[in-house]
């Protein structure tokens, strides 16, 4: 019901003339149905309408929506309990319909510890089913019998099901880290117990202040807070002593997986509780002037560029440190994050990039904040920076520290330096940047732009490919079922900053003894990471289980068109005739050949006609996967959807290659493809992507747009070519048997002028455009 009534009903009348039953979710026009009240509303009103509409009620399943309970959030406390009352009223009043749920979520909470999350599936069903429930989407392997479920541990477990107790989400943590331990100790996993609970006789406030925080009570912590300020001075001092203690350490043993989700929602409310209380305080010593760090931070990737992922992981970690995050979103303009910093009197600005023309956005938020005379440390990532491009570009426009920050999770500890020693690190930081710009700045030995396409690649005609297949434009539909095999795990854990060679473990994903027999042989001092990979795998799989039960898909589109190369141009003649100008490598030690992309297209026939081809390739989630990334719960939920679809697109990706190489264009047998060899890219062709090492003007983008119609697929491109959503790709696909990937590294000025000529752009323009 979540798009109308007639939208359902026009869907069931469909179905029923396939011969199907349906499946009903428990969601209306105003959104998922949470409450009993809310449950039995909606799943009634469907029951009559399509009955009315002659559906037969033994075709009918509903959904009632099985959510997350002890997550430590109050109006989480009744969900289970909802879910079953409303099994039972649906059987007892829509005669003939049945009863599913998805038992997953149940149990989010408890990620990482598998033993509580089964037994609390297994007592929820044991509950369900007795009130009708029927079916339920679980693997029936983990299923245990409920009499076999330790009885302190079920009984804790069904309080917290039936809502009896309101301590019981507080019992079932105990008892869950209890229950890890003694399995994990078991399982020959070595673990240092860590004590959390609150000491009965600290040494002094400040400990007992940072203990509360840990364990996330808060009783009795005004007056605690109150005692904590006159032991250090200030409230200042509470909020960046305790208090930050407090979180980092919360952040350690959750990043570690030895606090649970609920656990952390606790000592987040203490936390804001306590600022709440220290406020009038803190804001008393503002106006003294006897003010120290407030720990705050503005986020923000940079105006025309939509990836933010990177960003949102550094929210995450910050936030996880004790540091208030304001987070202001993409594309954001130079000037709102300026004026962002300067009222809420920000410790630090965080910017973010992937595109090349983000480097520029950099720079000009960089001279902004000098020409208002403002000293705001400045961070930079993403993908497109680097300590060098930051070094020689970024720091000279700002006189205030402008650090580079390649490592998320290092970034609190990077923070903490330049608040506690601000003079020395920004000494330190001012030496080592400046030692990069001399070492950037020594000759570079060029090759003239001449002697460089003296030493052209020689296109070798017998290595060309045939005539397409099928040329001009091919939309498709890319079934994430049909790309899961091709998913690059490396990279995926790479995103993660957990170590690539964990990607081992999608190996044997489907064998449970083998992945008991992996852990055990992992080394110790890996051992941790290693479970969390395991586990980050798995809630991977979830997402894609869901889009492929769903029958999601990407959408993917090609056009293969004549082509033929002008001196370094690729000139393309399809519906409308574009060039795409490349650049050539200069650097006197690439080789004996400097190769520009142009030189793997055959140059014109003898009647100055295109006698190759190329095709032009675009790929996006926008659809189906951007949905359940927009629709993600919370931080972890929206970085792993957004992890997933970046690789899902990529994966896509080498699956339209695949197609384009074996049926468009033909060139390939398509039963000699074999999928480590796809993984592997060990196949005749490339696809360089544009902004990409060996075709880096971003711009190039909007010439492709004139063949690919992006708008049609669903991506819009922002002014600094940039495609939404961030889940996409663009480039060439070429065919010649000689191409070979590279970078183009440094050019001289008489290239880049010959380029932007070619361009027809200012030098300035593409000077933004290319790194």
């Amino acid at each position: 019901l979540k798009e109308g009534e007639a939208a359902m009903l026009a869907k069931a009348d469909e179905l029923r003339r396939m011969g199907a039953a349906v499946v009903v979710m428990a969601f209306d026009e105003n959104g998922q149905a949470d409450t009993f009240e809310r449950k039995i509303e909606v799943c009634g009103r469907a029951y009559k309408l399509l009955a009315g509409a002659g559906f037969p009620a033994e075709d009918i399943i509903f959904d009632p929506n099985i959510l997350a309970v002890a997550t430590g959030i109050e109006e989480h406390a009744n969900y289970a309990a909802d879910f079953i009352r409303a099994a039972g009223w649906i059987k007892k009043n829509l005669p003939g319909a049945h009863v599913s749920g998805g038992l997953s979520n149940l149990s989010f909470s408890f990620r990482g510890n598998n033993y509580v999350r089964e037994a609390m599936h297994s007592l929820f069903l044991s509950h369900a089913v007795a009130e009708g429930m029927d079916m339920a989407i679980i693997n029936p392997s983990t299923l245990m019998d409920a009499d076999s479920i330790e009885l302190s541990l079920a009984k804790v477990i069904d309080d917290v099901l039936l809502n009896r107790d309101a301590e019981a989400t507080d019992r079932l943590i105990e008892e869950a880290r209890r229950v890890k331990e003694e399995r994990d100790k078991g399982s020959g996993i070595i673990l240092k117990k860590d004590d959390v609970k609150i000491d009965s006789s600290p040494a002094t406030h400040s400990e007992a202040v940072e203990k509360m925080m840990i364990s996330g009570r808060s009783e009795g912590i005004e007056l605690m807070l109150d005692e904590c300020v006159a032991e250090l001075g200030s409230a200042f001092g509470v909020v960046d002593g305790p208090l930050m203690r407090g979180m980092n350490r919360v952040g350690e043993l959750f990043g570690e997986g030895k606090m649970f989700l609920p656990q952390v929602v606790r000592s987040a409310r203490v936390m804001k509780q306590a600022v709440a209380h220290l406020t009038p305080l803190i804001e008393a010593e503002k106006r003294s002037g006897n003010s120290s760090a407030a720990g705050k931070i503005v986020l923000a990737t940079v105006k025309g560029d939509v990836h933010d992922i990177g960003k949102n992981i550094v929210g995450v970690i910050m936030s996880c440190n004790g540091y208030e995050v304001i987070d202001l979103g993409v594309m954001v303009p130079p000037e709102k994050i300026i004026d962002t910093a300067v009222t809420e009197s920000v410790d630090f600005i965080g910017l973010s990039g992937l595109i090349t023309p983000s480097l520029s956005e950099m720079q000009i938020v960089a001279s902004m904040l000098e020409s208002r005379g403002l000293k705001i440390p400045l961070l930079v990532g993403g993908a497109a920076a680097s300590e060098i491009h930051t070094a020689v570009k970024i720091a000279p426009e700002y006189s205030a520290p402008v650090i580079y920050t390649r490592d998320a999770a290092a970034l609190p500890g990077v923070a903490q330096k330049f608040v506690k020693e601000r003079e020395v690190a920004d000494r330190e930081l001012k030496e080592k940047q400046q030692a990069l710009r001399d070492s950037y700045n020594e000759k570079v030995q060029l090759l003239s732009l001449e002697e460089a396409r003296g030493r052209a690649h020689r296109f070798n005609h017998d290595g060309k490919a045939p005539v397409p297949a099928q040329s001009g434009e091919h939309s498709v539909g890319i079934n994430v079922a049909d790309v899961i095999s091709l998913i690059n795990w490396r990279s995926f854990f790479t995103a993660w900053k957990l170590d690539a060679s964990l990607a081992s473990i999608a190996e044997i994903s489907g064998c449970d003894h083998c992945k008991a027999q992996w852990l055990a042989a992992i080394d110790e001092s890996k051992r941790m990471k290693a479970s969390e990979a395991m586990q980050l795998f798995k809630d991977a799989h979830h997402i894609l289980d869901r889009l492929s039960k769903a029958n999601a898909t990407l959408r993917g589109r090609v056009v293969l068109a004549p082509a033929m190369s002008v001196v370094d141009d690729i000139v393309i003649e399809g519906k409308e005739r574009i060039v795409i100008p490349t650049l050539r490598q200069q650097n006197a030690c690439q080789g004996n050949e400097s190769v520009a992309l142009a030189d793997f297209i055959a140059p014109a026939d003898n009647d100055g006609e295109p006698c190759d081809h190329v095709a032009l390739f675009a790929v996006t989630t926008a659809g189906d996967v951007e949905r359940l990334v927009a629709n993600a719960a919370d931080d972890y939920d929206k970085l792993l959807a957004q992890s997933v679809a970046d690789r899902l697109v990529e994966a896509a990706t080498e699956w339209l290659h695949k197609e384009v190489r074996t049926r468009y264009w033909g060139y390939s047998d398509r039963n000699a493809v074999d999928e480590r060899n796809l993984l592997e890219a060990r196949y005749r062709g490339i696809r360089p992507a544009i902004g990409y090492p060996s075709l880096p003007d971003q711009s190039l983008i909007f010439e492709v747009d004139k063949l690919l119609h992006y708008k049609d697929l669903g991506i819009t491109v922002t002014e600094n070519g940039a495609m939404s959503p961030a889940a996409s790709t663009t480039g060439l696909m070429i065919g010649y048997s000689g191409a070979r990937y590279f970078i183009v590294g440094k050019t001289d000025g008489r290239q880049n002028e010959d380029y932007a000529r070619r361009r027809g752009l200012s030098a300035d323009s593409i000077d933004k455009y290319i790194r």
